[in-house]
């Protein structure tokens, strides 16, 4: 199958490993390159290839031949992912896109009816969803060998030193615990409870928020976050921290055993990790299941998102990825998430930079009409 012709928006950290893996995995080659800084751009070209545009009309308009574009990866900090996303599907290019999809988060649902009305591939990237340990543990539960699932207990924590200026702690680009990471143990409840009612979608519109609580950094992101959600009969209790070194955590509780992956999030803890490893605990006998894989978690969600700008499924990725249907819910339940928590504060707090709590965007009506 043909590579495709890929723009990166973003020419950070994160975008430099998916480069890497997109084109030795064969899934890409990088035509075009968007970001601020000429040097930092031209750092990127030079070792990743493509044509540097600091304009972000520029780079979606120009018809240069030599630079052809079927399909951005946009990996932006989260309040600029909407803007270049909008762009692209109006111009029918293909988008995976960063999580969280879009900032503010009520809007979700509207680009993904847009880009189902303009018939273009959008995708978020949960690249953990396509490593082969994922499907395993989806398949375990499937098949009832834990039972009926009672519990979910997920954690993606790490310690930051705080930093005003960095994008992390800053109000303004949607820093905190929640929209960084939060999303990561919340979408894996969600795929435990599809695969406890056979991947279908449905299971999704019963979860909801049943507590929450949190603690605020000084420049009044949140730092550390814990949640209940309920999905179905499963109870989840979440937690998501960038002040805190809890390290990543996947535990699945069923009536006849309890599965914890050992790296749910990153194979082997590492961002290019191959081998994921289940540990299944059958009243105290413990059996660990090694999956391997020949790629990566980013060289596969880059061939994941090839083959379906390639098969023309414009309606999005399928089960067990993130699909539509999850990247709406998931955005809905981290709406209630950071709300439960700032709903919490005194009523006088006062916010950075000028801000107000309207600012937070925590219940944008979900628009008919795109945007």
């Amino acid at each position: 199958m043909a590579p495709l012709n890929l723009g990166i928006v973003g020419p950070g950290q994160v975008a430099r490993v998916f480069a890497a893996a997109a084109i030795e995995s064969g899934a890409a080659r990088i035509t075009r390159v968007l970001g601020r800084g000429r040097e930092r751009l031209e750092d990127f070209t030079a070792e990743f290839g493509g044509r540097a545009f600091d304009d972000r009309l520029a780079f979606f308009m120009d018809e240069d031949p030599a630079a052809p574009m079927e399909a951005v990866y946009i990996a932006t900090p989260h309040t600029e992912h909407l803007q270049p996303a909008r762009l692209a599907l109006e111009c029918g290019i293909h988008v995976l896109c960063e999580k969280p999809l879009v900032l503010p988060l009520g809007k979700c649902s509207g680009l993904i009816r847009h880009a189902r009305r303009t018939r273009v591939a959008l995708m978020e990237g949960w690249m953990y969803r396509t490593h082969p340990q994922v499907a395993a543990l989806f398949e375990l539960i499937s098949a009832g060998e834990l039972g009926t699932i009672r519990r979910v207990e997920s954690e993606f924590a790490f310690d930051c030193p705080f930093d005003p200026q960095h994008r992390l702690f800053k109000f303004a680009l949607g820093g905190g615990a929640i929209l960084d990471v939060g999303g990561y143990p919340l979408s894996l409840a969600l795929g435990v409870a599809r695969a406890e009612a056979g991947g279908g979608s449905d299971i999704l519109q019963s979860a909801a928020l049943v507590a929450a609580e949190g603690e605020l950094t000084p420049s009044m992101v949140i730092g550390d976050a814990r949640a209940t959600v309920r999905i179905g009969e499963i109870e989840a209790h979440l937690r998501a921290a960038i002040t805190r070194d809890g390290g990543c955590s996947a535990r699945v509780v069923g009536s006849r055993a309890t599965a914890t992956l050992e790296h749910p999030f990153m194979p082997e803890g590492r961002r290019r990790g191959l081998v994921g490893a289940i540990l299944i605990d059958r009243e105290g006998h413990v059996e660990r299941r090694e999956v391997p894989s020949p790629l990566d978690c980013f060289a596969l969600e880059a061939l994941a998102f090839r083959d379906l700008v390639r098969s023309g499924q414009w309606l999005g990725p399928t089960w067990p990825l993130v699909d539509h249907d999850e990247s709406s819910v998931i955005a809905r339940l981290m709406i209630d998430w950071r709300q439960a928590i700032y709903e919490t504060l005194p009523q006088d707090f006062q916010l950075p930079e000028g801000l107000t709590l309207s600012d937070l965007e925590l219940d944008v009506p979900d628009l008919p009409e795109f945007l």
